[in-house]
């Protein structure tokens, strides 16, 4: 995913889920979240998905094959994705 800030988190023991999750308009990459997820089993990546270089400065019109990308890498390592979202972060969620 070139130009994207991306971060995985890696369980100690995998428990076959793995989660994209996206911040709200801060813009912030929401790292605690992440691990989190990951303290719990799942692999969990979280992305700018806007703001950064060579993406839109806000949170609208934001293409969608960002996040398939993202789920296209989730999905080679999990059986079940879940997508969380916080605040417009839950917004882009929403459109899948």
């Amino acid at each position: 995913m070139d130009g994207v800030d991306v971060i995985t988190g890696h369980p100690q023991r995998e428990c076959g889920t793995a989660v994209l999750v996206l911040a709200g308009s801060s813009g912030r990459v929401d790292v605690s979240r992440a691990e989190l997820f990951a303290r719990h089993g799942a692999v969990a990546t979280v992305m700018r998905w806007f703001g950064g270089a060579g993406q839109q400065p806000r949170p609208y019109e934001v293409p969608l094959e960002l996040f398939f990308t993202a789920l296209d890498q989730l999905a080679a390592r999990a059986d079940r994705l879940a997508i969380v979202g916080t605040s417009f972060g839950a917004e882009a969620a929403w459109s899948w």
